[in-house]
């Protein structure tokens, strides 16, 4: 019987995560052979802690149930600061219970931690790609799941994350695109993605992807594969807030990839600076944590970690 430790945010998804706990772990008895014991989350970056300790125990994966936030913040108990895996027969997996789950979106067909659990009932573990940020005047780095933006999505995370989540994770973020497109200053960024330098004097935002997923729901690099070993890097140029607003509804269906305005790129290592700091700070967001500010270097960790995937039903379920 493979030893699983569940590492939950209890305030997640404003408290729901731990009323539906006792369910889900009825529901992980059923439809898995999985012994699994529950740690659960004290403060802010206390799910690193627990997993940095759990590695040292006999365990066979980690599931994290929560938000994107709670996902990184498990996923980097994984890594040591220079991106290198602490434990190579260690899985994770993961379980959709926050106020967004964007990552999830693409494991599962359903945001319900306990419909979730019944895709478990087949289920591999495959490797998958992991992005690693390094913050290079605060000479700090973190690993990221899911996807790493700069500019204006980083400064909408800022003001989400300083309120409630009251209305769920896209309505939430939605309200934070509004308050913020109107006031947000463009700032001049230059990319190095590879071999390639990309110049754009009024940058409206910036995602370096591993998943396709942001903002409870966006389909901001609906390309984007965590199993590809590449960063789908995808750059929105000079735009008004008003145009913003206008062709954010496109995000959600992956549609702006067409807008004039758009540019797409693939690479492996990508650098980011800004080139007149003189003018503003870029904020840096991983997973919809603010972590930093540029100057930053974004890398891929190819099929680095061993993931806990659902497969599709058998013939026989």
């Amino acid at each position: 019987m493979a030893k699983w430790l569940l590492v939950m945010n209890p305030m997640s998804a404003g408290g729901r995560t731990s009323r539906r706990l006792p369910a889900v772990l009825d529901a992980l008895k059923t439809v898995t052979d999985f012994e699994i014991s529950v740690r659960e989350t004290k403060a802010q970056g206390h799910a690193t802690e627990i997993v940095q300790e759990a590695i040292t125990e006999d365990w066979d994966g980690i599931l994290s149930m929560g938000g994107d936030g709670t996902h990184n913040e498990v996923l980097n108990g994984f890594f040591d600061e220079n991106g290198a895996l602490l434990r190579e027969n260690l899985a994770l997996g993961i379980l959709p219970a926050g106020s967004g789950g964007d990552f999830a979106r693409m494991i599962y067909p359903t945001r319900d931690p306990i419909k979730a659990v019944k895709n478990l009932r087949n289920h591999k573990i495959q490797n998958i790609d992991v992005g690693h940020c390094r913050l290079l005047s605060e000479k700090k780095s973190r690993c990221f799941l899911n996807l790493a933006s700069l500019g204006m999505s980083a400064e909408v995370v800022r003001n989400v994350n300083r309120g409630r989540k009251i209305f769920g994770g896209r309505i939430t973020y939605h309200l934070g695109v509004l308050k913020t497109a109107l006031s947000y200053k463009q700032h001049p960024i230059q990319l190095k993605v590879d071999q390639n330098t990309v110049q754009s004097d009024k940058t409206r935002m910036i995602a370096i992807a591993n998943g396709r997923f942001a903002g409870g729901g966006m389909m901001l690099a609906p390309n984007s594969s965590f199993q590809d070993g590449l960063l789908d890097v995808v750059i929105v140029g000079e735009m008004s807030g008003l145009a913003t607003l206008f062709h954010s509804t496109k995000l959600y269906k992956g549609k702006h990839l067409a807008l004039k305005q758009v540019d797409v790129f693939q690479g492996v290592d990508i650098h980011a600076e800004q080139t007149a700091p003189d003018q503003g700070t870029v904020y840096v967001e991983l997973d919809g944590e603010e972590v930093g500010q540029l100057p930053a270097r974004f890398e891929i960790l190819p099929r680095c970690l061993p993931f806990l995937m659902p497969l599709p039903p058998s013939n026989d379920d």
